[in-house]
């Protein structure tokens, strides 16, 4: 089932690697010109769970207008959300919290 996004869960296995789709409330913010090198979605910083070895927390921001005149820099927004990598099947979020 796709959700509003037409975004999936899916996962591929190739040898030891495994690659999942993990689908987020909102799109993920990517370069602000097209003249940037980086082109597709902004990095994500992820965090293991000390004690969950199957948890991963990242944080990423939505793609969102900004630079609205008289907003002072307070339109923006980031998530953090936390995955369960299970050992078997695909990757899914848990929940995400935004800031």
């Amino acid at each position: 089932m796709r959700d509003k996004f037409g975004c999936y869960p899916d996962y591929v296995v190739s040898g030891k690697l495994m690659v999942s789709t993990l689908c987020l409330p909102e799109l993920i913010a990517g370069p602000a010109g097209h003249g940037n090198l980086f082109r597709g979605p902004s990095p994500m910083s992820a965090v293991a769970d000390k004690l969950q070895p199957d948890t991963v927390y990242f944080s990423w921001t939505p793609d969102a207008k900004y630079g609205k005149a008289g907003a002072n820099g307070t339109e923006g927004r980031i998530y953090v959300s936390k995955m369960k990598l299970p050992s078997q099947g695909w990757a899914y979020r848990c929940r995400t919290v935004d800031f």
